[in-house]
């Protein structure tokens, strides 16, 4: 199962902060705002990337959900982390 948490975020970061992927992300914001709040919520994109993933390994399964709002917390807690090492890098 850790595994699996592990390619969701990898998932989640390749699609959300990859540079890589920054052309065809903000086409994908423009086309509805809804795709909007998707890609700029850590724990919304964090729950739809283990959903995916969680899916793709166990097919559907009760533990589904479960496994994918707990992508979703980590995703928010790497974000806050990402967050704060940003602001002490930067000195505030």
């Amino acid at each position: 199962m850790e595994i699996e948490l592990l390619y969701a975020l990898a998932l989640r970061f390749f699609l959300i902060e990859f540079k890589s992927t920054k052309r065809p992300r903000d086409w994908f914001r423009n086309l509805h705002p809804l795709c909007e709040k998707w890609t700029s919520c850590p724990f919304c994109n964090g729950f739809w990337c283990g959903l995916f993933v969680y899916w793709l390994f166990h097919g559907v399964a009760i533990h589904l959900l479960f496994f994918a709002l707990a992508s979703g917390f980590a995703s928010f807690l790497v974000s806050i982390g990402q967050e704060y090492m940003l602001k002490r890098l930067a000195g505030g």
